[in-house]
């Protein structure tokens, strides 16, 4: 079963990895999150032995293309987007690799790319003019249509603004796995949108409140 939020870390991630102790050496087998700082890391990644798991709590396939997988394999890290993930994501890569080329996608530019068209597409309904006099209109356009695209597949937009779409959780190959350029990562499981975000009840977002039956900004509208 793909894990879900809250999820459980018994350490928290430090400030970066000279902060604290990397590897306790009397807790074999366990895996430490960290935020990670990566000019400090090859240094530290030869200290994991025993079964130890470094998590990449967010890692992007561009900083293993810069450690290489001789120093990254072997480490666990957090994408919503892999190039390889599947027909879509290859699709996607395809198109985008010839204006950037030997620079493949994290999921913040796919993000950028996913958010673009979904606007293009709320504001093809909704009109150019209409869009012009109220912001409003469209944002909450874009809260009610499905998200669809081919970097992230099916999702939808809560009313705090969160995307909500499925998350993954990948493995860096041993260099022997890889085939070539940027095949860099292997998929250990999936946590569908579901239980991948913080619940909107649990968010304490100010628009969420505003926007409930009797309160004023409700009422005002």
């Amino acid at each position: 079963m793909a894990p879900q939020y809250p999820f459980p870390f018994r350490d928290g991630p430090g400030p970066d990895l000279e902060s604290r102790t990397l590897i306790p050496a009397h807790h074999p087998g366990r895996r430490h999150p960290w935020q990670p700082r990566w000019p400090v890391l090859p240094r530290h990644l030869p200290e994991l032995a025993g079964g130890q798991k470094l998590l990449g709590v967010v890692s992007f396939v561009n900083d293993i293309h810069t450690l290489g997988l001789d120093t990254a394999q072997g480490l666990l890290m957090t994408e919503s987007f892999y190039w390889d993930l599947n027909d879509h994501s290859r699709a996607f890569t395809e198109r985008i690799l010839p204006k950037a080329p030997d620079n493949y996608s994290n999921q913040c530019q796919a993000g950028a790319y996913s958010a673009a068209l979904h606007y293009l597409k709320a504001l093809g309904e909704v009109g150019l003019e209409r869009a012009k006099a109220s912001d409003r209109k469209i944002v909450e356009l874009m809260k009610r249509m499905l998200t669809d695209d081919d970097a992230f597949g099916p999702g939808s937009i809560r009313a705090d603004g969160r995307k909500l779409h499925d998350v993954h959780l990948f493995e860096v190959k041993k260099p022997e796995e890889s085939r070539g350029p940027w095949d860099y990562l292997k998929l250990a499981r999936t946590t569908p949108a579901a239980g991948a975000f913080r619940p909107l009840a649990e968010g304490g977002c100010p628009l969420v409140k505003a926007r409930r039956p009797g309160s004023a900004a409700a009422l005002s509208h």
